[in-house]
């Protein structure tokens, strides 16, 4: 399995996207995503991957545009062998492009074509056509630059979710005193837009930097959780717990990936 990752360079795209990634797999596999704050928007080029459906136990089909939403759910992916995607994490201001309307569901698996227009998708398979050699960072920036400058009316939800990432607010009363909001205003804010609690996206925007850090340097240990807003280590293994269903060290572990957000699953047949 190759995954590769980019970084947009270009300030302006970055606003909006946290990173590319290229997926390609060989064999079969499983994967959990672990919720990050971000939407994902995936195009498969090849293959074919499905999801678990928790209602009735099966795994469906993922349609060839789709979308993740930046939720405090995790989700159980199969991957076929030959399966080849690209995917955006796309950040939570995006949703200021009004082109980018979620769907009012809760179903799982939804048909979003955004970013992915016809003419992107070709551009797309041109420069992959000779490999991983062409997913690079300048075609994607310029790429994506257009469709997403402008976006109108960003200022709140840019500023929203600065005060929910600043880690000097500790609670959800001093995020809404800095925005000058009640707590009831900022709710029904916080709930329109991201479809989470405060708490919740708060909870999520916390782990997904924790964990990006201590990814990132692997040889420190969980006491530095505590410098993103956690009581104790006890703290962060609970959290760790409840939002990925399994222990610091074997969420760790079982993430193959440069990316916090997918760890693999073992998934033991009868």
């Amino acid at each position: 399995m190759i995954p590769l990752e980019k970084i947009p360079q270009d300030p302006a795209v970055s606003l909006h996207i946290d990173r590319y990634q290229l997926y390609d797999f060989s064999k079969p596999a499983y994967l959990k995503t672990v919720p990050n704050g971000k939407f994902d928007v995936y195009f498969i080029l090849n293959g074919s991957f499905s999801v678990l459906d928790q209602c009735d136990g099966t795994f469906k089909k993922a349609h060839k545009t789709g979308l993740f939403f930046a939720s405090n759910d995790s989700s159980l992916l199969r991957i076929d062998a030959g399966m080849k995607c690209i995917n955006i994490k796309m950040k939570i201001s995006v949703l200021g492009h009004p082109e980018f309307k979620l769907p009012k569901t809760d179903k799982l698996l939804i048909p979003f074509p955004f970013p992915y227009s016809p003419e992107v998708q070709d551009e797309i398979r041109k420069r992959l056509a000779t490999g991983q050699e062409g997913f690079e960072t300048e075609w994607l920036d310029a790429v994506f630059k257009k469709i997403l400058s402008p976006i109108p009316n960003e200022g709140k939800i840019l500023k929203v979710l600065e005060e929910f990432t600043d880690l000097n607010n500790e609670d959800i009363g001093s995020i809404s005193r800095s925005l000058y909001m009640t707590t009831k205003s900022l709710y029904r804010f916080v709930k329109k837009h991201f479809s989470l609690s405060p708490k919740q996206l708060k909870d999520v925007i916390r782990f997904d930097l924790a964990t990006s850090h201590l990814k990132k340097n692997p040889s420190t240990n969980l006491v530095e959780a505590l410098s993103f807003g956690y009581y104790d280590q006890s703290h962060f293994v609970k959290e760790c717990r409840k939002i990925t269903g399994m222990p610091p060290k074997e969420f760790f572990s079982d993430m193959p990936f440069t990316t916090n957000d997918l760890i693999r699953e073992h998934i033991i047949k009868a």
